[in-house]
């Protein structure tokens, strides 16, 4: 729901307008495409709109074939279940108020449940200030908050480029090692707080081979230039991230067992003892990283 983590407000391209709902005709067609979700919040699961971006979800979950559960009946009832928990955020925490002015990390000032506190609260010698605190305190992620969005930006971030392969003749080869790499895989970022606008640093994973950076890297491009106006698509929604190199490393990383041998850096297999080495399980056949020409053009 292109969130950055569970207290954060929701990007209106993502909730259904009562205009949207009213408009809708389920036996025409889908309300939504996995590119561009979209829940009518203000309704309950059954709804023919939560219907129909239900069968959007759960049909795209069966399409990435790299989960265990194939069953579309647990599918269906693990999403109704979050979905209330959506709807609990949704109504805790609200809508991105484009309008609104914003705070030092970015996120909206304005609080949808504002008026009803301070109306309940009484005078105070400084009314801003009940309001302000709550602010602060809803807005102020703790620890936890950050790790949990860095693995939500990380698992994203797999399952866009995963897409991308699947959509192009030319990188279905590389699904497979994709799916190898999996969430762990891919590199983790922080928020770069010190910038005018939003940007994350990326951490390197010090086992990660640079030649699967430069691989993945590839991937990204492939999935802007799909998001852009010469791709197909959507351009509506948020734009993917802006990611920087950094000296960053990523230094509780966890490497990825049983890859092939040069998707590991070799200065980091040389720091390992014997019994490391025995633990990753290297496949040694090699894997061919490289991309079709007509990727490159």
């Amino acid at each position: 729901m292109r969130r950055e983590n569970k207290k954060s407000r929701f990007d209106a391209s993502t909730v259904a307008t009562t205009r949207q709902v009213r408009g809708f005709l389920p036996e025409e067609d889908r309300c939504c495409t996995p590119e561009q979700f979209c829940l009518d919040l203000s309704s309950t699961p059954g709804s023919p709109w939560n219907e129909s971006a239900t069968k959007v979800f759960v049909d795209d979950f069966l399409s990435v074939d790299i989960y265990a559960c194939r069953n579309r009946q647990k599918i269906t009832g693990m999403f109704r279940k979050h979905f209330r928990t959506l709807q609990r955020q949704y109504k805790k925490y609200g809508i991105i108020d484009a309008n609104a002015p914003t705070t030092s990390n970015g996120s909206s000032s304005s609080n949808p449940h504002a008026t009803a506190a301070s109306s309940s609260t009484g005078p105070s010698a400084n009314p801003g200030a009940t309001s302000s605190n709550a602010a602060a305190a809803v807005n102020s992620p703790t620890d936890a908050d950050k790790e949990h969005s860095r693995q939500q930006r990380r698992y994203t971030l797999f399952h866009r480029r995963y897409r991308i392969a699947l959509r192009y003749d030319y990188l279905l080869r590389h699904t497979r090692i994709l799916q190898r790499l999996g969430v762990d895989g891919m590199s983790s970022d922080e928020e770069d707080s010190g910038s005018a606008y939003r940007r994350y640093r990326v951490a390197r994973k010090p086992w990660r081979h640079p030649q699967v950076t430069a691989f993945l890297r590839v991937l990204d491009a492939m999935h802007r230039r799909w998001r852009s106006r010469a791709g197909q698509g959507s351009l509506r929604g948020a734009s993917p991230r802006l990611r920087f190199e950094s000296t960053n490393v990523s230094i509780e990383s966890r490497p990825v067992p049983g890859l092939p041998r040069n998707a590991y850096d070799p200065d980091w297999l040389n720091s390992l003892t014997t019994v490391q080495r025995e633990d990753l399980h290297i496949d040694e056949q090699l894997y061919d990283f490289s991309h079709h020409v007509e990727v490159l053009a």
